[in-house]
């Protein structure tokens, strides 16, 4: 049975320990989560404080017997294919064998795609799976036009936290258009907000 707690605008479900969550209460949460996102009447001091959670699927396999370009080239394809990230971490195996864990976190429901091309692209044997609630901070996108062109800012905000940054592509694009450094295009830009 699932119980609510919680304040009108960052709506929580608990489960009791004896029962699981289930499909419909995961997708009733995800579109409360959405609808707390898109209210625009909240103003800005609530949305700071405001709580979101989503559940992760992680996908992980241990390789020893592949490139690291094959790993790139598998890497790039998940990434294509909607995974939310792609990771590497060098890892010692048995017979102290030099490794690579490539883990890939993705929506539950990509879980069985993302499997199937785990076992296409790579060389393993097996693939772990961890789903994980997930603390999110709300994230909006503004374009803000400045003399450099349109630069879209990435503002993310929640549990008394608020930040902002340029895109990279934009700051790239302004880099090289004027033949400075990423760190120069970011300070003319943010003196354009």
């Amino acid at each position: 049975m699932l119980y609510k707690r919680g304040k009108c605008c960052s709506m929580e479900w608990i489960r009791s320990p004896d029962e699981s969550f289930c499909a419909e209460s995961r997708e009733f949460r995800r579109t409360q989560q959405r609808r707390n996102r898109e209210d625009t009447a909240v103003d800005t001091q609530d949305r700071k404080m405001q709580t979101l959670t989503d559940t992760i699927a992680e996908l992980s396999c241990n390789l020893d017997d592949m490139t690291a370009e094959a790993i790139a080239y598998a890497m790039e394809q998940l990434l294509a294919a909607g995974a939310r990230d792609v990771f590497t971490v060098p890892i010692g195996m048995k017979k102290s064998r030099a490794a690579t864990m490539l883990t890939v976190l993705c929506a539950p429901e990509q879980i069985d795609e993302m499997v199937r091309m785990l076992f296409q692209l790579t060389t393993t044997l097996g693939v772990r799976e961890n789903l994980q609630r997930r603390y999110i901070l709300d994230r909006s996108l503004e374009t803000v036009q400045t003399p450099y062109g349109p630069v879209r800012f990435k503002t993310v905000q929640g549990y008394g936290a608020e930040r902002e940054k340029p895109e990279y592509e934009d700051l790239a694009r302004i880099a090289s258009e004027r033949g400075i450094s990423i760190r120069e295009a970011e300070l003319l830009v943010r003196a354009c907000r």
